[in-house]
Formats: C-alpha cells, structure tokens, sequence
C-alpha cells in the first residue's frame, strides 16, 4: 500500500465515520489497512499481540454493515428538535 491512501484511511475515513457521512463507505478503507496490517506486516503475530487490531476489524466491519445509526449529520429535521429515524 501506498503512504497516501494509508493516510486518508487513517486520518480522513475517521472524521467522515464521526460526522455521520458516507459511514459505510468510509469504513472500507479503514477495514483494508487494518487487513493489509494483520495479514501482511504482522502475520507472525498471535491474537494476544494483535488483539487491539482485530478489535478495530471487528468494530469497523459491524459499522460497515449496519451504518451509522439515528444520530448522524445530514438526516432531516422532523419537528421541533426530533430526528427522524434513517436506515442506515
């Protein structure tokens, strides 16, 4: 991989995660570093070693699969302060 994507995945991916934009998209190339780097740069790690990755594989790729949630920026305003309840 390449410093550029790696660094979009890292640092870019992650506030769009936060904001609620294009959450499922965003996580994909989270989901890829965190592969390449369990797979590739560290296979000879054990779980206990790499036990903090393969918590963020695991978390972002539930993310991916059931998006952001209710509480995300761009949902439209149904009353007075209510947000309406979006699918994913």
């Amino acid at each position: 991989m390449s410093l550029l994507p790696a660094i979009f995945a890292e640092v870019i991916c992650p506030l769009f995660i936060i904001a609620g934009l294009f959450t499922r998209l965003a996580c994909l190339p989270v989901i890829g570093v965190l592969l390449v780097a369990m797979l590739f740069v560290h296979p000879d790690w054990s779980i206990a070693e790499g036990q903090f990755g393969w918590l963020l594989l695991i978390i972002f790729t539930t993310l991916a699969l059931t998006g952001p949630g209710r509480w995300r920026v761009g949902t439209k305003m149904t009353g007075a302060g209510e947000v309406s309840r979006g699918a994913g």
